[in-house]
């Protein structure tokens, strides 16, 4: 066997990534960094899907 040949036959090593140190954002966290206005908007979705589960949650309980 020629050296071209013995080369072709291994397979190339995947690229080596180093591990990544990043935080885990959490809920709180990414809620903080927010502004006013975008926090008022979010809470108002909570506030309004809250409603929304109990009124579903008393028509089927009655």
């Amino acid at each position: 066997m020629s050296k071209k040949e013995k080369k072709q036959a291994q397979a190339p090593a995947p690229p080596v990534r180093p591990p990544v140190q990043e935080e885990k954002a959490n809920f709180l966290t990414m809620f903080s960094k927010l502004d006013s206005g975008q926090r008022h908007r979010i809470l108002a979705y909570l506030f309004w899907l809250l409603g929304i589960f109990i009124i579903l949650f008393a028509y089927r309980a009655a």
